[in-house]
This record gives structure tokens, sequence and C-alpha cells, in this order.
């Protein structure tokens, strides 16, 4: 019994992969009517097999990566250049220029940012305290990513919303770390009594402080590179 499944089994496994196995060579005469080890597969049935479909497809790959491999790359070029605008006298992409764009983006928010959140930042009760630095320190290195992130998201599209919300996002983002809860908040649901159940009054002053602190830092980013890029001392991304 044991014999008899063992010859059934590499029966069906002879059936299974045979067509699979066949030579890819265009001239072989088993790729066109196969005639592997001794079994014969009529012109019909092996084109009706299963395995014919992936056996096409694996050859048209073969094929064409062969294609590719002889043509030096063919493939690469008709996908296009890495970034697809101002490029150098040879037609490549001059990397090292956007990287200078992306520091003087950089330098430009931390700077302008900072002098434009300067006098709500003096306004704090916390003012001038080791906290009170760290958190303007951290401010200002936001700052300049938010640039970097302006200068890449927005390139030259004119909808508004767009930049925006680059600016919002990190408003919203520095007003959610900053904020903290009260003394007299529970957790497990979270109470913190009126107004609003999940924020006092102390907490809605403390996080419209904040805001007004944190939309007007990364909003002077946006309109100082606005006007950098219209009169081109910062070069937009394309």
């Amino acid at each position: 019994m044991e014999w008899e499944m063992r010859k059934l089994l590499l029966l069906v496994i002879c059936l299974t992969t045979t067509p699979l196995a066949l030579p890819l060579s265009k001239t072989s005469k088993a790729a066109v009517s196969p005639n592997y080890r001794g079994v014969d597969y009529p012109r019909e049935r092996y084109r009706n097999h299963p395995g014919a479909a992936a056996f096409k497809c694996h050859a048209s790959h073969s094929s064409s990566s062969d294609d590719e491999s002889k043509g030096g790359g063919a493939m690469m070029t008709t996908r296009g250049k890495k970034w697809a605008t101002r490029t150098t006298r040879n037609g490549d992409f001059d990397e090292n220029l956007e990287r200078f764009e992306s520091i003087k983006s950089a330098v430009v928010g931390a700077i302008v940012g900072s002098i434009a959140s300067a006098p709500i930042a003096l306004l704090s009760p916390n003012r001038l305290t080791a906290q009170w630095e760290f958190d303007h320190d951290a401010l200002a290195l936001s700052l300049a990513l938010s640039a970097l992130v302006y200068r890449y998201a927005v390139r030259e599209d004119p909808n508004p919303m767009l930049k925006q919300g680059v600016v919002g996002a990190f408003a919203i983002t520095r007003i959610l770390a900053l904020l903290q809860v009260s003394n007299v908040c529970t957790s497990l649901p979270l109470s913190c009594g009126a107004p609003l159940g999940i924020a006092d009054w102390n907490m809605i002053g403390r996080g419209l402080f904040i805001a007004a602190e944190s939309f007007i830092a990364f909003g002077a980013v946006a309109v100082a590179l606005e006007i950098l890029f219209d009169r081109g001392l910062i070069k937009r991304f394309p």
C-alpha cells in the first residue's frame, strides 16, 4: 500500500511540474511541442494547461530582462529623471543647488519665526526660565523644519489650502505637545471640570496662548518664504 501511494504521488508530481520545467530556448523543440522525459503532450492539451500561462509570463519577463541588460539600462531612462525640474548643463538635476536652497529656507524660517513669536513669548508668566528657554529653542528647530517642509510641499502649487495645511500641521502639533492638564483633572475618564469637561479654564487659556504664539511663528515663516520666493532670493522646489 505504501509503495502504491509513492508511485501515485510521483506520477502527480511529474504531471504537474513537467510543463513548467520546459526549457526557455526559442529553438527548443520542447517549447514548441513538449515531449519531456517520454511524456507526450498534445499541442492543444499543453496550450490549455494551467502551467502554460505561467510559462509564457516567465518567458516574456526573461526576454524583457535580457533586452534591458543589452540595451544598457533602457528601463531606467524611460522612467525619467530622478527630479523633474531644473537641471545642469549635462541634463542632470543639481542636488547641491537644492540643498543650498533648503539650507537658506531653514535659516530664514528659524530667524523670522523666532522674531515674530518673541513679543508673545515675552508675555508668558514663565518667561526667561530654563523651561521657557528650552521650549523656544525647540520652537526654533521646529521653525527651521517647517520651512524645509513648506518649500518641498508647496513647490509651485498656488493652492492656498496646501500652504495653510502645512502651517496648521506644525502649529497644532506644538499646541498639543505643550498643553498640560490641570492639577484638578482626574483620569479614566479624563475629567477637568467646567467648561468642557476635558479642559478647564486654565487649560483653555494656556492653549490659546500657545496657539497664538505658534500660528504667528509658523505663519510668519510661510509669509517670509513666499516673499523670498517671489523675489527670487530663494528658489521654489520645482
